[in-house]
């Protein structure tokens, strides 16, 4: 008979856990309750849990925290409620005067509890206490102007108070900091507190009333002293720095214990920026909108107190010409010295340094004004003392503006020095015939005369770039029009080389050219480099395969042979006064360009004529004159479609001592050479100075077609290289 029931009970189970599992679970009650503290005027650094003594008004500062917000604020004397606040901040203003100070039994001070209670939005009640006794009969401190934490400076900050009592007052003090500061006998409440005699930062105001009962009442205030001005930082700005191009500058300004109030910025005497919020002080300044001369930084910060800090930064601003920078390594130990300088375009020198060896960047600054689109011309030199003239070279660079040509990068030169030398006997060849060899780490040389080659590996300090083997080719053999052959890397020992190892008959191949545009030609010189893969063609690891002066076959038809068996190929031909340098092997024809060209010299002047409209980039090789010394080479670069009249810049004062300076003083430099250049793809002269000049290009290497004329003194025809440039 209890089955059923058992059964029953199983079955209410069933349902309520169904009903549970298939509702929403409740929000999570409240259940926190909140954080609650209090100060007592006149007591504010109270912490003993004995009894405090107050007088008829109490007020009270409450802090209440509770993460879903508080309801109210409520004071409690002995349980019985005496005020309650529901607004931050939370202050309670208590009236104890009808409350009986002592227990008349034994005239002694009766405990109460002050309790304060906080309750939250949930009714979460938190509740702090203190034991307060209180005396209607102790003197009363009130209406105390200075207020808690307030931050005040200067000499004159007069406290106002008030003081009252049942009896007669027999004094009031006023204490700063323990010492005291004034009594008061007059029945004038005021204390005037001088700053200037504090530290900066925390300090304490204290009254102390006594009645004739020796009742003695205190009331005691923290406040602030600040007599110093906010600190003022800048980062990228300081006294004697040349200001030459726009600069971003961030003034951060800071105040221990007041807010601050402006930040004024000024130049040479006039305000050129206002800050009064002082959360973004970023702003950019443009040197170029204010005249060249020495200028002063002006920075004032004041806080609201008045404070004020001022400090000024001396500067001077120029007109920045243009920024070389040189990297580590650039400067040679066989200079004596590396001059960089600026001309004005008749010559008159500008401005001149000497390069140090720490120097990593050199700025060119114009003593005065200079627009933007005035041109000049700029010089670099290097003065070697080591008997070669391989680096005794000029370069000087017209046309400049500082508009077109703002800065030059160099790279770093390459440096060749050889790092090994053998001796290869050579067996086979008869008469004329002879072996070549050239990479870019390596060189071999053999003539008809001799018995053996000269085979030097070479050692670049700027690249780890090397050839996997060496290529050795002939094109003047009796028997074979060209023979080609491989020298493993490293040579093995006991290594010969024979004419029958040489491949005569494998991976070789004929071609031709024609040339249009002349009657004939007196001196043509053609060389090919090879390159084995796409890479040794991007880092320059070349090996030649020809040079020579291509065999005239036939009405302005000239042939040549060479190895079929490279990924890529770069060539030179030179034919008279045309002298072209492609990407690829030599074209089926050339047509030489209409291009008209002469000079003539007059001193520093050189009067170009010229013709023909599609060259960009003109380019002067001289010399010094016969019995001048020195040996110098100077490149002059000019605007070939412009310039007409070159004039060559006046070596400057602060080079005398230079063999150059002679040679310049006597108008010493004889003309060599001029070229007319057109490119591929380059179509002005400063399109040149941007792609070229600026970053230290090699424009054989950027441009796949280039094609010069030139005029020139000698037979040669030979064409040359600028100090660093091309």
């Amino acid at each position: 008979m209890h089955k059923p029931t058992f059964l029953f009970l199983i079955a209410l189970l069933y349902i309520f856990n169904s009903c549970s599992n298939s509702s929403d679970n409740p929000e999570e009650p409240d259940v926190i309750a909140p954080t609650v503290s209090i100060s007592i005027a006149g007591f504010p650094n109270n912490t003993t849990s004995g009894p405090i003594v107050v007088s008829n008004r109490i007020e009270i500062n409450v802090d209440a925290k509770d993460a879903g917000g508080i309801a109210k604020i409520e004071a409690f004397i002995d349980e019985q409620k005496v005020g309650e606040d529901t607004t931050a901040p939370y202050q309670i203003i208590i009236d104890v005067s009808s409350f009986d100070s002592k227990v008349v039994s034994t005239d002694k001070f009766k405990d109460f509890i002050l309790k304060v209670s906080a309750t939250d939005m949930a009714g979460n009640v938190t509740s702090t206490q203190q034991t307060i006794n209180i005396d209607n009969e102790m003197p009363s401190i009130m209406g105390v102007s200075l207020q808690e934490g307030t931050t005040i400076n200067g000499d004159t900050n007069p406290v106002v108070f008030e003081v009252m009592d049942n009896e007669v007052l027999s004094s009031v003090k006023t204490f700063l900091n323990g010492e005291l500061l004034s009594e008061v006998t007059d029945g004038n409440f005021v204390a005037n507190i001088n700053t200037l005699n504090l530290d900066d930062g925390d300090n304490i105001f204290k009254i102390e009333a006594m009645d004739s009962a020796d009742n003695l009442s205190v009331f005691e205030v923290n406040f602030i002293s600040d007599n110093t001005g906010p600190e003022i930082s800048l980062e990228n700005l300081e006294d004697g720095q040349i200001l030459d191009e726009l600069i971003s500058l961030n003034p951060q300004v800071t105040d221990e214990f007041s807010e601050i109030a402006s930040l004024e910025v000024k130049l040479r005497g006039e305000q050129i920026q206002f800050f009064e919020d002082l959360g973004n002080t970023n702003f950019e300044f443009n040197p170029e909108t204010y005249p060249v001369g020495d200028s002063m930084f002006t920075f004032i910060a004041i806080d609201e107190l008045g404070n004020e800090t001022s400090f000024n930064i001396n500067n001077s601003i120029l007109r920045l010409l243009i920024k070389v920078s040189i990297p580590e390594g650039f400067l040679s130990s066989s200079w004596t010295s590396f001059w960089v300088f600026a001309s004005e375009m008749d010559g008159t020198p500008i401005v001149t340094k000497s390069v140090a060896l720490q120097d990593d960047l050199i700025r060119l600054h114009a003593p005065t004004e200079f627009d933007f689109d005035k041109k000049f011309m700029l010089t670099f030199l290097a003065d070697d003392n080591s008997f070669s003239d391989s680096f005794n070279r000029i370069t000087n660079i017209q046309g400049i503006t500082r508009d077109n040509l703002s800065e030059i990068n160099f790279n770093l030169p390459r440096r060749r020095s050889v790092l090994t030398t053998a001796t290869i006997p050579v067996t086979g060849f008869v008469n004329e015939e002879y072996i070549a060899g050239h990479g870019i780490d390596y060189t071999f040389s053999h003539f008809n005369f001799e018995q053996s080659g000269n085979f030097e590996t070479i050692s670049l300090n700027d690249t780890n770039n090397s050839s996997s083997n060496y290529y050795l080719y002939s094109n003047n053999l009796e028997n074979f029009p060209y023979a080609h052959y491989r020298l493993s890397e490293p040579l093995i020992d006991g290594q010969t080389i024979d004419l029958n190892d040489f491949i005569t008959d494998a991976d070789i191949a004929s071609s031709s050219f024609n040339v249009s545009g002349v009657s004939s030609v007196v001196n043509n010189q053609l060389q090919i480099l090879g390159f084995e893969t796409s890479n040794d063609s991007q880092n320059d690891i070349f090996h030649e395969i020809y040079r020579g002066s291509p065999e005239l076959i036939f009405g302005g038809v000239y042939e040549f042979h060479y190895n079929t068996n490279f990924d890529s190929y770069s060539h030179q031909l030179v034919l008279d006064t045309y002298l072209t340098n492609r990407k690829g092997l030599p074209a089926s024809n050339y047509s030489i360009p209409n291009w008209s060209l002469d000079y003539q010299q007059s001193g520093n002047d050189i009067t170009i004529s010229k013709s023909g409209g599609d060259h960009s980039l003109g380019r002067i090789r001289l010399s010094p004159a016969d019995g001048l010394g020195g040996d110098y080479i100077m490149t002059v670069l000019f605007d070939s479609q412009s310039a007409d009249v070159i004039t060559l810049p006046e070596i400057p004062e602060e080079m005398k001592d230079l063999s150059l300076y002679t040679v310049a003083q006597n108008q010493g430099f004889d003309f060599e050479q001029v070229h007319l250049t057109s490119f591929d793809n380059i179509t002005s002269y400063e399109q040149y100075l941007d792609l070229i000049i600026k970053n230290n290009r090699d424009h054989n290497s950027f441009s796949n077609t280039v094609i010069s004329k030139m005029k020139s003194t000698s037979d040669s025809g030979t064409p040359f290289n600028s100090f660093h440039f091309n």
